[in-house]
């Protein structure tokens, strides 16, 4: 399936919701941010909304998405990101890759190539799926299966897997470094948030659904 058509097959809710666990990485007011993949511009619009963004520029694939953001924001580009050339140097306070990084055919030729948007000490604001997760041990190592789903870390757009150590490697080998870590954890059930507790915390990080990395612009 095409790239362009995939996205094609998503609902409107895909496109459109507030990141709203991303916002409290954000600092400052009047700032200069950029979203590739910013759907209908929820986020974006929320910043500015709340006083840290003045200027708000998107990047979107879906062209209906693209074609609502751009009622709201200074400037969308519509199309594939790893083609499209952004024409912008030292600009931006803050790019926002939310959950992005891992739909793209070369993720760390994209990073190099966005990286001088972006001013000095700039932040990159980074939400991606963790592969180290019992789902997947569970899916793989117990029932031989590799299924890709319609969401969730196995989401069928995925082209590329992570975990926290790839990411905040391949992060710091481009230049940035990973200043604040967040974790979004789901336990299946009660007995396994127990258990967890039990064991004080260990088998948390095996329920880790996503990271959200907050990684300054060092070089």
């Amino acid at each position: 399936m095409l790239i362009k058509n995939f996205y094609e097959t998503k609902n409107y809710a895909y496109f459109s919701g507030v990141r709203t666990e991303l916002l409290p990485f954000f600092e400052g007011s009047d700032k200069a941010v950029l979203e590739i993949g910013c759907g209908t511009g929820a986020t974006l619009r929320e910043l500015k909304r709340r006083g840290v963004a003045s200027e708000i520029v998107g990047a979107e694939i879906h062209e209906g998405s693209a074609q609502e953001a751009k009622r709201h924001l200074d400037k969308v580009f519509t199309g594939n990101v790893e083609k499209i050339a952004l024409p912008y140097e030292d600009h931006f306070d803050y790019i926002i890759l939310a959950d992005v990084l891992e739909h793209m055919i070369d993720p760390w030729q994209f990073l190099q190539r966005i990286s001088p948007c972006l001013k000095r000490n700039g932040n990159l604001i980074v939400s991606i799926p963790n592969v180290r997760n019992w789902r997947i041990f569970r899916e793989v190592f117990l029932r031989g299966d590799f299924d890709y789903k319609e969401a969730g870390v196995l989401d069928r757009g995925h082209l590329r897997f992570f975990t926290r150590k790839s990411v905040e490697k391949m992060l710091a080998n481009l230049g940035f470094k990973a200043v604040e870590t967040k974790v979004n954890i789901a336990f299946d059930s009660q007995r396994q948030t127990k258990l967890n507790k039990y064991l004080f915390g260990l088998l948390a990080r095996f329920f880790i659904e996503q990271y959200l990395v907050k990684a300054t612009k060092i070089k």
